[in-house]
């Protein structure tokens, strides 16, 4: 098993909602971060809340799925 699949299994989700709100954070400026809201279950990203366009939900879920640890949207 690779380093990258060990940090999967290490990471809590209270480890990865840290780091999706981070990512969201870096990834949404000039836009109201409080509109989205993140929950994590067994590695699972739920995001709730709304985007200004199409454009910004895809950039949204993007940003979510990069950090390590996330199963699925």
């Amino acid at each position: 098993m690779s380093l990258t699949g060990r940090l999967h299994r290490l990471k809590g989700d209270d480890d990865i909602e840290r780091d999706v709100r981070a990512e969201l954070n870096a990834e949404q400026k000039g836009t109201d971060r409080r509109l989205v809201r993140v929950t994590v279950d067994c590695g699972v990203v739920y995001l709730t809340g709304s985007a200004s366009s199409y454009a910004q939900k895809w950039a949204i879920e993007r940003a979510a799925a990069r950090v390590v640890g996330v199963k699925d949207l």
